[in-house]
């Protein structure tokens, strides 16, 4: 009898936490029935909102190939964040002879890059330094943002949550893991009209905040040739070796 009366415990036990687990998923599935509610979940999935409200410099480090037509060519970077709107990337890229080394830096006002031969004024692009160390934030809370209805899709990868959104006329897409809510993926205009896919992977907890080590970025360009136009794809693997928060940064940085 005691054997009986431990079953029908262990039962109702199972009964109860199974119920339990659907009802937890039915509560996740209607807090993401939005694009919106999906934003808002990924930056509790990757360290609170308000921990990335507190985030005002980022310092990372690593390593990127660059596929082309051409063949591979490899690279070592540190970038360094400051928010609002702030970004310098130094580069050192591998070639036959020896390693050139290069510096863009992004302001609100104005973009250029430093290379051997001089300094080259560079189109000011508003994605790349955001007000926020988060994009999430910033698409929540930009008024010219604008959502279109929040779709699911399934590939090789998994299921997704796929938020659409417009901004500056331009259109993106981006993909968060049913499970997880972490970005996978990121599409955004590239050259000549065409699209650019980044891919999110390896997250790894650095200080409380769950970080992608790994983007792989697909691009097709447009390559004209004694007057003859191809288009070929380019490829960079960026491995994302070390990351560090609200370091203090120099002005002089992002100074010409």
């Amino acid at each position: 009898m005691p054997v009986h009366n431990s079953h029908t415990r262990l039962k109702k036990v199972a009964i109860v936490l199974l119920l339990g687990l659907v009802s937890t998923t039915s509560s996740q599935a209607r807090q993401v029935a939005t694009a919106r509610e999906v934003l808002a979940a990924n930056l509790e999935a990757t360290g609170g909102a308000e921990a990335w409200r507190d985030v005002h410099t980022i310092v990372r480090s690593g390593t990127r190939v660059l596929g082309t037509p051409m063949g591979e060519r490899k690279s070592a970077f540190t970038d360094y964040l400051q928010y609002p709107g702030y970004q310098r990337t130094e580069e050192s890229i591998d070639s036959p002879m020896e390693a050139m080394e290069q510096v863009i830096v992004s302001t609100p006002e104005a973009r250029w890059i430093t290379v051997r031969d001089g300094v080259r004024e560079l189109p000011v692009r508003q994605w790349v330094a955001s007000d926020w160390a988060k994009d999430e934030i910033y698409l929540l809370e930009n008024e010219g943002v604008e959502f279109g209805p929040l779709e699911t899709e399934t590939d090789e990868k998994g299921a997704s949550y796929v938020v659409s959104f417009t901004f500056n006329g331009e259109t993106y897409r981006r993909k968060y893991d049913t499970d997880t809510l972490f970005l996978t993926a990121s599409e955004a205009p590239g050259n000549d009209g065409k699209k650019a896919w980044q891919y999110f992977s390896d997250y790894r907890d650095v200080d409380g905040f769950q970080i992608p080590h790994r983007w792989d970025t697909s691009a097709s360009i447009t390559i004209n040739q004694n007057g003859e136009e191809s288009t070929s794809t380019i490829t960079v693997a960026t491995t994302l070796e070390d990351i560090s928060f609200n370091d203090a940064l120099t002005n002089d940085l992002f100074a010409r």
